[in-house]
């Protein structure tokens, strides 16, 4: 059995800490160590960590003047012993039985083991998340046939491979050298991506697995993330952007993913001003529905809210009804719980979704809900540019 290290950053979580550090220690897995790094914490974060070292044999708390999550990563790595490496943010928290579900992984000696997360809102609200990669394992040639094309930046306008560090278990020299070369990047945003990408343009093995495994703790009460109100942040993804260049060594798919990703992250920093930059609208499937037809919107997001300003503005369709899975994080009445449409009466279900990774999905739970799928629409990525 290979033997796991599992390194927590700790500053100033009190309130969250203990719920971290009970999910970790009760953990099932055999050879587990666990190395805490106390950054500094200035309230009672410190003294928790000690009480759990004296509690738990298994424990090493290093206390240390505040220095950043990355450095503070790497010192935990380096003060670890394990065969492979993993992480936990101290406001996060691990589900019961996940690193011996992975242990086959482990015994198969990948590289890089990357395993499925729970964004967590509140005890209602649980977005499950999984990589976009075929669960299985993959050698060198799959990895640059399957991932690398996508690693950084897919065709569908979104991260490739999730670039945490904490939804991954990693073999010790493969994270210690990239740890160590981007410990004194001093950057708030992006400095698991300094890591992650570099690691896996490297690795010989790589393994997704569907299995969930971790609660990502989700900041209530933002509709902007807060790296974008950081006032250094457009030079801090020029420091990222020309770090990761470096790093990936002139590789011509990976720049073009890199430049993609830098572009989108530069648009959307415009949202805390209350808008984005867009090159594209959607446009709503006239084809296959007839002027006052009554629809149901399903999707809240750029597509949804493109459908309902075309059929708005032209007067074209009957909108009973706007619903999406996550109503919840839209300010919007008018966009209800997908339960919403079994009240109604509707010649059609407009499924107003451009990622077609998830439209299956979406489709499979609209039949169960008891709407026949010959009134189910998705047109696909059908847009206009401007």
């Amino acid at each position: 059995m290979k033997r796991l290290s599992v390194v927590i950053t700790v500053y100033n979580t009190e309130k969250y800490l203990r719920q971290c550090l009970d999910s970790i220690v009760n953990q099932d897995y055999e050879k587990l160590e666990i190395v805490i790094v106390d950054d500094g914490s200035t309230d009672g974060s410190g003294k928790i960590c000690d009480l759990y070292s004296r509690k738990y044999n298994n424990v090493i708390v290093i206390h240390q003047e505040n220095k950043g999550k990355t450095f503070s990563r790497y010192i935990g790595a380096k003060s670890s012993s394990g065969d492979y490496i993993t992480y936990v943010d101290s406001d996060d928290w691990l589900m019961k039985g996940i690193y011996n579900n992975l242990s086959c992984f482990l015994d198969m000696d990948i590289d890089v083991i990357s395993f499925s997360i729970i964004r967590f809102f509140t005890n209602e609200k649980k977005i499950y998340d999984s990589e976009m990669f075929h669960e299985g394992v993959y050698d060198k040639e799959d990895i640059e046939k399957y991932v690398f094309p996508e690693m950084i930046w897919t065709n569908k306008n979104r991260m490739g491979v999730d670039p945490a560090v904490w939804n991954k278990l990693f073999k010790r020299e493969k994270i210690l050298y990239y740890s160590e070369k981007a410990k004194d990047l001093n950057i708030l945003y992006g400095d698991d991506c300094a890591i992650v990408y570099p690691l896996i343009s490297s690795v010989d093995s790589l393994a997704f697995s569907k299995i969930y495994g971790y609660y990502h703790r989700q900041r209530l009460g933002r509709d902007v993330s807060i790296y974008y109100e950081n006032p250094f942040f457009y030079k801090e993804v020029y420091i990222l952007y020309d770090y990761l260049k470096n790093e990936l060594d002139g590789n011509s798919s990976f720049l073009r993913q890199l430049d993609f990703w830098y572009a989108n992250e530069m648009q959307n920093c415009l949202l805390k001003y209350g808008k984005k930059l867009r090159h594209k609208y959607y446009l709503f499937p006239f084809d296959k529905v007839k002027k006052n037809d009554n629809v149901v919107l399903y999707g809240a997001g750029e597509v949804g809210s493109d459908y309902y300003r075309q059929i708005t503005a032209l007067n074209y369709s009957n909108i009973c009804g706007w619903v999406d899975k996550y109503y919840h994080k839209y300010s919007d009445n008018r966009v209800k719980n997908i339960d919403y449409i079994k009240t109604l009466d509707y010649d059609w279900v407009i499924v107003s979704i451009a990622n077609e990774s998830i439209v299956n999905d979406v489709i499979n739970d609209l039949i169960e809900m008891g709407v026949e799928k010959s009134k189910i629409i998705w047109s696909g990525e059908t847009c206009i540019s401007i």
